[in-house]
């Protein structure tokens, strides 16, 4: 299978023998004596496509092979398509701005770079809507004055003795009329 290039086995120029300068062109090699240029020579390949008389190392081969008719060849320069490119992400227009998910408004405006649109996502806006729909049905609880947190044990205290006395009440039928009482029912 081996081929020597026919091209490169001519003998080197008057110039080539007096500076001892042998050099391989497809491989780009320069050699400093001719035995190491014919051993060098004698490893070079043919390239395989029916009709190329390409000779050289396998690697400068298999190069060659792929930019002159492989998956590269083609009339000038173009983009190649690589499946495996980088992922840059998603654009900044498509990210939710962070601050408007959770106030609702953003400082910026208009001029955020950030998604303004429901950017919820959709257990977070369940959970939401239920909770204001909820606030919306309920009556505001006031908030309790520094007085009243101060004295809210006092006050429960005073509740359950009151509790206690009107109890007492219902279980002696305090309120109830007894036979000796000379009661007039009105009618």
């Amino acid at each position: 299978m081996k081929k020597p290039n026919q091209q490169l086995k001519q003998p080197p120029t008057k110039s080539q023998q007096s500076h001892g300068d042998w050099h391989c062109e497809p491989c780009e090699k320069h050699f400093a004596m001719k035995s190491q240029f014919d051993a060098h020579v004698l490893t070079h390949e043919a390239c395989w496509a029916p009709g190329c008389d390409f000779s050289a190392s396998k690697r400068v081969v298999t190069s060659h092979h792929q930019t002159a008719h492989g998956q590269y060849a083609g009339s000038g320069l173009k983009e190649i398509e690589v499946e495996g490119q980088k992922f840059h992400g998603p654009s900044l227009s498509s990210i939710p701005c962070k601050q408007f998910v959770a106030k609702g408004t953003c400082k910026r405006g208009d001029e955020c770079n950030f998604a303004h649109t429901g950017a919820l996502s959709t257990a977070q806006d369940k959970a939401k809507q239920q909770y204001l729909k909820l606030q919306a049905t309920q009556v505001k609880e006031h908030k309790s004055s520094l007085l009243r947190k101060l004295l809210a044990k006092d006050i429960d205290k005073e509740h359950r003795h009151i509790l206690q006395a009107f109890r007492y009440l219902v279980e002696h039928q305090f309120f109830q009329p007894t036979p000796d009482d000379d009661v007039e029912v009105l009618e």
